[in-house]
């Protein structure tokens, strides 16, 4: 990626932040307006979230699941990207699971990466 779409994508960034509410980022939700879609800045923005997710370790994602006693399946031959489509899925109908996720980015407690914790607190809806 270039320079300058970097750029064009952060400016894109920050106007989003600026029209959220002035919250803590771990309490802060984004989402696209109701009825409308994303634009093409907001998509390639969460593109590249997702991305940067989908290269984390399969063990290290089948470690941030036992750490957060979720019970998801863990199988041998689940990918990195699996695990992240069975994480996603199963916090979208566990919102209590959900918020304690968010409490846990916030109070940056629990042994999974700072990194790993932020990522998929931005990634998913309250």
């Amino acid at each position: 990626m270039k320079a300058h779409k970097v750029a064009e994508l952060l400016n894109q960034l920050a106007r989003i932040l600026r029209e959220a509410p002035n919250e803590e980022i771990g309490l802060l939700r984004i989402e696209g307006k109701k009825g409308t879609e994303l634009s093409k800045d907001e998509i390639a923005l969460n593109i590249s979230t997702l991305l940067a997710l989908s290269k984390i370790k399969k063990n290290t994602w089948a470690e941030f699941v036992k750490d957060n006693n979720w019970l998801i399946e863990v199988k041998n031959r689940d990918s990195s990207r699996n695990l992240i489509g069975k994480i996603l899925k199963y916090l979208e109908t566990h919102p209590d699971d959900l918020k304690n996720l968010q409490r846990k980015t916030r109070e940056r407690s629990g042994r999974a990466s700072k990194e790993l914790l932020n990522a998929l607190s931005s990634l998913l809806d309250k």
